[in-house]
């Protein structure tokens, strides 16, 4: 099931899913508190024994993670 709600919505609506995954081809710009957002719901998902995935993440997404030393994890996620 895609979405193309707001993150927070969707990851309450996620309850109901087996996993989400999140596009980030168009992400412009990223701060370390939305990469906080999304480290905590893959922790959580996957605690809950569900799937979470960050597919065709831009360069911003990349720098950012790459910048915060948390480039293992997005490799986990990620199709990068």
């Amino acid at each position: 099931m895609a979405s193309s709600l707001p993150l927070g919505m969707s990851l309450e609506a996620s309850s109901e899913l087996e996993g989400i995954v999140v596009d980030a081809e168009q992400v412009e710009r990223i701060g370390t508190p939305a990469v906080q957002v999304l480290l905590a719901a893959a922790r959580t998902l996957s605690a809950d024994g569900r799937a979470f995935a960050l597919r065709k993440s831009s360069p911003a997404v990349c720098s950012a993670f790459e910048d915060l030393g948390l480039i293992d994890e997005l490799k986990r996620w990620g199709d990068i």
